[in-house]
């Protein structure tokens, strides 16, 4: 949730790079990953935030996640905003299936 944390850091490093490289590259702050805990459709409908994550998703070609480490794990932000990928389970192809995805960790 620290702006300039180390996570981030490297997540804008990775993106700067891939803009070099000539990818168009959106990046998803902890202000916009504040989602409502992810519920399946049927239950809860989804916030305008949440609904931007998923159609940025649904459009990507790859994905890098980035997060900071706590108790061995990614952090619960982080976990909750890729719960909303399963939102593309019904998508062809589905979920991720098919895109790159990198993933940074971050601990002390």
């Amino acid at each position: 949730m620290r702006e300039n944390s180390a996570s981030e850091c490297a997540l804008r490093f990775c993106l700067r790079h891939a803009e070099a490289l000539g990818a168009r590259t959106r990046m998803f702050s902890t202000s916009d990953l504040a989602l409502p805990l992810y519920a399946p459709l049927h239950e809860c409908p989804r916030s305008p935030s949440a609904l931007q994550l998923v159609e940025d998703l649904r459009s990507a070609h790859g994905v890098i996640v980035s997060s900071p480490c706590y108790h061995g794990s990614f952090s619960g932000l982080i976990k909750n905003a890729l719960d909303y990928a399963n939102d593309l389970l019904d998508d062809e192809p589905p979920l991720l299936e098919g895109r790159a995805v990198g993933l940074i960790a971050c601990a002390f």
